[in-house]
C-alpha cells in the first residue's frame, strides 16, 4: 500500500509492488494468493508484465512463468548467514548503555576490538573484517573509552558515508547519555552554521569525532588538524574502506594517496603520535601491502586482524548478450522480476543519466540517481529516502554504497562489467547485509570488456619517466643531510609549462618511490598568518603552497643511480601493474566460463598469508551446475593469529602466584577488597585481561570505576595475547596450570586449595615463589609507585 498511495510512482512501480507481494505470498506457502485491482488503468501493464488477470473477481495473481521465476529463498528471507557470537567484553558491553549489545557479531570482531583499544597510542592498525561484522563497532568503542578532548577522526571514502556514520554516531551518544547536539560530519555544500559551530567546537577540544572525505582532511580541515596533533588531541585517525587508498589512489584519485604522509606528518607533529587504524571487508594482499608501505615507519611493525569469510547471502547470475539492446531488454525483463531495495550499477556517468531516463519512460518513478554529479543536497535527500525506503531502485557507479549501513538490499543488477573482480565483489556485497538471501546479476555485453580493461590499466609512472622526474627534484631541492625539501612544481626536462597535470606526475613518482622503500615524505606543520582576516583565495593560497612542498627523506643510496632505478623501482612497478591486471583477469575468466566456481576466485584473491577465507556460497552458476546446495556455515569462528602484536622484551612472560585467604568471604566483598589494586594494575596498564567466570567479569564491572577498556577473558579461552590477571574464586576446586605464553600472567588463587600433583598439600604450601596477596599490594602500589 505504500508504493500504491505514493503519488510518485509510476504505473511500473505499482504493478512491480503487486508482483513482490503475490511472491512473497508465494515464497512464504500461502494457498493460490491473489490480490484485488484497485485501479483499472493498471491493467494493460499486468497483462504487459504477464500477470494473470481474473475478470470476474477482479484480481490478478502471478502465471505459471512469472512463478518458476521467482527467487523463494530471496522473497521468503531465508537466513544464509550464520555467525558465531561471543559474549561481548564487560566493560564495553556496559559502556554501550544498550540490550542490542550483549555479544560480537563474530570472534573477528572481538579481537579487533580488544587489539584496537588495548594497542599503544601510536599505533598502526590494519583491520579485515567481512561486511556484517560490524567495523563501525571499532570506532564508537575507541570513542566511548577516549578522553572527551582527544580527537577521533574518520575518513570515509563518500559524502554520502560521512552524513550516515553521523546519524549513527549521534544514536550511539544517545544512548549512552553523551550526546552534545554534534554535528559530527564535514563535508562540501554543509550549512555554514554547521561549519562554524564545528570550527568552534574543534578548537575548544570538544568534538570528540568528526567524519570526513580525503579532501576535506587536506584542504579545509587542514590547519585545525595540525593544531590538535602539536596539543596531542589528535588522538587517533581512521581510515574506513581502506582498501580505496590503493585502488583510487594511485591514478583514479591521487588524493588518496597524498593522505597517507599527511596522516604520517600529524603523527609525527604529536607529542603521543597518533593511534592509526585502515579498515575494510576486502584486503587482499597486494592492497594491504600498499599500504603497509605507505602508511608505516621504516622499522614499525604494524598490528592485523585478518578474520575474514566469503558472502554467504550472495546468489550470483551472470548473463552475456549479444547485442546493446538485448542487454537492455534483459535488464528491463530483470526489473520486473528482482526483489527490492535494487541498485543498478553502471560503470560511467552517462550511462547512469542514460538508465535513469529508460527508467522513468518505462514506468519506474521510485528511483534515484547518484553518481559524481550529484551535488550535496540531493545526496543528503537520496540517502534519507533511500535509508526510509522512499526509493525502490537506485541507479549509480561505483562510489555508492560504499559502506553504507542499509541492510536490507536484496538485489544488485550490473549492466556494465566492472574493472575487476574487487569492485564486483564489494558492489554485490552491497545486498544482504541483514544476512539474508539476495540476488547479484550481472548482465554484459561483450564490448563492455575492454572498457573494463581500460579502466582497471591503473597509471603508474614508468620508471624512465619517473627518474628524469626525480633528477629534476633533486637538483632543485634543498639540501639537508639526507632530507630535502622537494617543489614539486618542479618540471622535468621536455616540460614548458608548470600545471596541476605535472604536480601530479610528481606525486606519483613520490609515492612509487615510497611504495618501493626509497623515501619517506613528511609534510612540515601548516603555519598561516596570524591575521585571522584571511579571505577564501589568501586561505586557499596557503594550502596550495602548502602541498607543494614535501620533505623527502632519503632511504636508498641509490636514487640517483639509473641501474638501481631499472632494478628495484621497476620491480616495484610491474608487481603493481601485475596486481592490477590479476583481479581483471580472474573477472574476465568467470565471464568467458561462467562454470568456473566464482567463489573458488573469491577464496584465491581474498587470501591472506596462506591463510584462506572461510569458505561460503550463496550460489554461483559453477556451484549450481555441479548441482551443489549453497554453502551457509556457521561463520566467524577463525581469525588469523594477530600479526605484529608481540611483547617487547620477547621470551616468556612472568608468572606470579597470590595467594588469599578465601574462607567464607563472599565474592563481591573480596571483589571489592581488590578494587583498588585491580585498578591501579589496569591504570598502569600492567594487566590488559581479567581471565575469569561470567559473572565474576559482570561484578567486577560493576565495582570497578576506571575509564579503561578491559578484556573479559573466559577461563577456557586459548590463544590470549595480553598481560593477564587470572582470578579463582573461593568457591572453585582446581588450582589452573599456567600455559607457556609469551605475556604475564598475574594468579589470584585462594590458600586452600589442594596442590594439582600433591593433592594431600595445598598449593601454596608447594609453590615457593607464592606470596600473599598484601605483600603483592605493597610491591606493587608502594614499590612501583
Amino acid at each position: 500500500m505504500i508504493v500504491l498511495s505514493d503519488p510518485r510512482s509510476g504505473t511500473a512501480d505499482k504493478v512491480k509492488a503487486y508482483y513482490d507481494a503475490l511472491a512473497s505470498a508465494h515464497a512464504h506457502c500461502l494457498d493460490a494468493p491473489q490480490l484485488p485491482v484497485l485501479d483499472k488503468t493498471l491493467l494493460p501493464e499486468f497483462n504487459k508484465f504477464d500477470f494473470d488477470y481474473q475478470p470476474l473477481l477482479k484480481t490478478v495473481k502471478l502465471s505459471a512463468f512469472q512463478k518458476q521465476n521467482l527467487n523463494k529463498e530471496v522473497y521468503s528471507l531465508n537466513k544464509r548467514r550464520f555467525l558465531e557470537n561471543p559474549k561481548m567484553d564487560a566493560s564495553l558491553s556496559s559502556r554501550l548503555n544498550h540490550n542490542d549489545f550483549s555479544n560480537y557479531n563474530g570472534l573477528g570482531q572481538k579481537i579487533a576490538t580488544r587489539v584496537l583499544l588495548t594497542s599503544p597510542d601510536s599505533a598502526t592498525i590494519f583491520v579485515n573484517l567481512p561486511t556484517g561484522c560490524g567495523k563501525t563497532l571499532l570506532i564508537h568503542a575507541l570513542m566511548l573509552f577516549s578522553e572527551h578532548q582527544r580527537l577521533i577522526l574518520v575518513i570515509v571514502p563518500t559524502v554520502a558515508l560521512a552524513i550516515e556514520q553521523a546519524q549513527r554516531v549521534t544514536q550511539v551518544l544517545q544512548a549512552t547519555n553523551q550526546y552534545d547536539e554534534g554535528p559530527f560530519a564535514w563535508y562540501g555544500g554543509q550549512e555554514i552554521s554547521q561549519r562554524e559551530r564545528l570550527k568552534e567546537r574543534l578548537k575548544s577540544g570538544n568534538q570528540r569525532i568528526l567524519f570526513c572525505s580525503p579532501e576535506a582532511a587536506r584542504l579545509s580541515l587542514l590547519p585545525v588538524l595540525f593544531q590538535l596533533a602539536s596539543k596531542g588531541q589528535l588522538g587517533a585517525l581512521f581510515v574506513d574502506e581502506a582498501h580505496l587508498v590503493d585502488q583510487w589512489g594511485a591514478g583514479f584519485r591521487p588524493d588518496f594517496q597524498v593522505i597517507a604522509p599527511l596522516v604520517n606528518s600529524l603523527s609525527a607533529a604529536s607529542p603521543n603520535g597518533i593511534r592509526k587504524v585502515l579498515m575494510s571487508a576486502t584486503f587482499n594482499l597486494n592492497t594491504l601491502q600498499t599500504l603497509k608501505n605507505i602508511f608505516t615507519q621504516p622499522g614499525e611493525i604494524p598490528l592485523e586482524v585478518n578474520a575474514n569469510f566469503l558472502r554467504p547471502e550472495i546468489s550470483y547470475e551472470l548473463t552475456k548478450s549479444p547485442t546493446f539492446h538485448a542487454q537492455k531488454e534483459k535488464v528491463l525483463e530483470l526489473l520486473q522480476q528482482m526483489p527490492r531495495p535494487l541498485i543498478l550499477y553502471v560503470t560511467k556517468q552517462e550511462d547512469a543519466e542514460q538508465w535513469y531516463q529508460t527508467l522513468s519512460e518505462h514506468g519506474y518513478n521510485r528511483v534515484g540517481l547518484f553518481y559524481g554529479k550529484t551535488i550535496t543536497k540531493d545526496r543528503e535527500a537520496l540517502i534519507k529516502q533511500w535509508q526510509h525506503d522512499q526509493l525502490d531502485i537506485m541507479v549509480a557507479t561505483s562510489a555508492f554504497g560504499v559502506g553504507m549501513d542499509k541492510n536490507d538490499v536484496r538485489s544488485v543488477l550490473h549492466a556494465c562489467v566492472p574493472e575487476n573482480i574487487d569492485r564486483y565483489y564489494q558492489e554485490c556485497g552491497r545486498s544482504g547485509r541483514d544476512g539474508n538471501a539476495s540476488l547479484a546479476h550481472l548482465v554484459y555485453e561483450k564490448m563492455q570488456i575492454p572498457i573494463a580493461q581500460s579502466l582497471n590499466k591503473e597509471r603508474i609512472i614508468s620508471t624512465e619517466k619517473g627518474f628524469l622526474r626525480w633528477n629534476a627534484m633533486c637538483q632543485e631541492a634543498d639540501k639537508e643531510s639526507d632530507t630535502v625539501q622537494i617543489d614539486l612544481r618542479t618540471m622535468r626536462l621536455g616540460i614548458q609549462y608548470d600545471s596541476d597535470a605535472n604536480m601530479a606526475w610528481n606525486w606519483r613518482t613520490l609515492l612509487l618511490m615510497k611504495r618501493a622503500g626509497f623515501i619517506e615524505l613528511h609534510f612540515s606543520a601548516l603555519e598561516l598568518p596570524r591575521d585571522e582576516t584571511l579571505t577564501e583565495d589568501q586561505f586557499q593560497d596557503c594550502i596550495q603552497n602548502f602541498y607543494s612542498h614535501v620533505r623527502v627523506q632519503i632511504l636508498n643510496d641509490g636514487h640517483l643511480d639509473k641501474s638501481v632505478w631499472d632494478d628495484l623501482i621497476e620491480t616495484q612497478r610491474l608487481s603493481e601493474m601485475k596486481s592490477r591486471q590479476e583481479g581483471f583477469r580472474m573477472l574476465k575468466q568467470w565471464l568467458d566460463n561462467p562454470n568456473k566456481l566464482l567463489c573458488d576466485s573469491l577464496s584465491e584473491f581474498y587470501t591472506l598469508y596462506g591463510y584462506l577465507p572461510e569458505p561460503a556460497c550463496g550460489g554461483c552458476p559453477g556451484c549450481r551446475a555441479n548441482e551443489d546446495m549453497a554453502q551457509t556455515p556457521t561463520l566467524g569462528a577463525f581469525v588469523q593469529p594477530v600479526r605484529g602484536w608481540v611483547k617487547k622484551n620477547g621470551g616468556v612472560g612472568d608468572i606470579r602466584r597470590v595467594s588469599y585467604n578465601g574462607t567464607g568471604v563472599h565474592i563481591r566483598s573480596l571483589l571489592q577488597e581488590w578494587n583498588p589494586l585491580i585498578d591501579y594494575l589496569l591504570r598502569k596498564g600492567l594487566i590488559k585481561a581479567i581471565r575469569a567466570r561470567s559473572d565474576v567479569h559482570h561484578l567486577l564491572n560493576k565495582i570497578l570505576s576506571i575509564n579503561t577498556f578491559w578484556c573479559a577473558i573466559e577461563p577456557g579461552e586459548k590463544d590470549s595475547i595480553w598481560d593477564e590477571l587470572i582470578l579463582v574464586m573461593p568457591d572453585e576446586t582446581k588450582v589452573p596450570q599456567a600455559e607457556l605464553s609469551d605475556f604475564n600472567q598475574i594468579f589470584f588463587i585462594p590458600e586452600h586449595l589442594k596442590d594439582p600433583q600433591l593433592p594431600h598439600r595445598r598449593w601454596v604450601d608447594c609453590d615457593q615463589y607464592a606470596v600473599q596477596i598484601e605483600d603483592f599490594k605493597r610491591e606493587f602500589i608502594y614499590v612501583h609507585h
